[in-house]
């Protein structure tokens, strides 16, 4: 129940709970007050858009990959972004 509980995002928007979840099927995923934390080395903040991605730690490729699997979400949730 407390993973589960970990999953849900405190105050955020209903599009950013269903970013959360379809990227959290493919990467490890947490919340960290409003942003998005994904394999602990990136955080995706409002509005969550491969824009809004930055790096935690020096993780270029990791930037580069969890950008590619957010434009690839966003599109199938009908918010499409150019990668940038």
């Amino acid at each position: 129940a407390k993973e589960r509980a970990s999953r849900i995002g405190v105050g955020v928007s209903e599009h950013a709970q269903s970013i959360f979840e379809a990227l959290s099927k493919t990467l490890p995923c947490r919340w960290d007050q409003n942003s998005i934390v994904v394999l602990d080395e990136i955080a995706i903040d409002s509005p969550y858009t491969t824009d809004t991605c930055r790096e935690l730690t020096s993780a270029a490729s990791t930037l580069l990959r969890v950008k590619k699997v957010l434009q690839g979400e966003l599109g199938r949730l009908g918010h499409a972004t150019p990668v940038g």
